[in-house]
């Protein structure tokens, strides 16, 4: 059964943890982290987004990007996801698209998506993917063992990783 969407996508101003890679110019930040007690059986949110850094590059053709999402350790993906564009200047929220039922194998949830940025005002700033994930019976604490992928070899400024972590108190 799928969950009800959320009616809600909060993106925090700062980044949680931030990852670049130079050579590339784009960077993956994870902008909130779920807390929730082991077996808990409500979801949480997660937001990860996806933004062009060098003004000399800014625009971002569009292409199929493949998203790969690896799971903190005590915890699970939901099979659901959704993307959307975010103005930083505007706060505006563009094009929200819910990926159902995205495929989870060894704990990585795998989608791809025909994205752009900064090549229209609807595709401003930044990509942001929103994820439901829950606790499970696993490790307790801080667990910085996820990963997010996005693009693969051969793409355009990509592909970029971050680090994903969750906390299970």
């Amino acid at each position: 059964m799928m969950p009800a969407e959320p009616t809600d996508t909060p993106v925090p101003k700062k980044p949680i943890i931030q990852h670049t890679v130079p050579a590339t110019k784009v960077t993956v930040t994870q902008e909130s982290a779920p807390i929730g007690p082991a077996n808990d059986p409500g979801f949480h949110l997660f937001t990860v987004s996806l933004r062009v850094t060098d003004p000399k590059d800014a625009q971002w053709d569009k292409q199929t990007v493949t998203c790969q999402f690896k799971s903190p350790t005590g915890w699970e993906w939901v099979d659901w996801a959704n993307y959307y564009w975010y103005n930083d200047q505007t706060y505006a929220v563009n094009g929200l698209k819910v990926v159902s039922a995205p495929p989870i194998k060894d704990g990585v949830l795998s989608f791809t998506v025909d994205a752009s940025l900064n090549t229209t005002s609807t595709d401003s700033n930044r990509l942001c993917f929103t994820l439901l994930i829950k606790p499970t019976s696993g490790a307790t604490g801080t667990q910085k063992d996820g990963k997010a992928t996005i693009g693969v070899k051969g793409q355009k400024q990509l592909p970029v990783e971050c680090p994903l972590w969750a906390i299970v108190p």
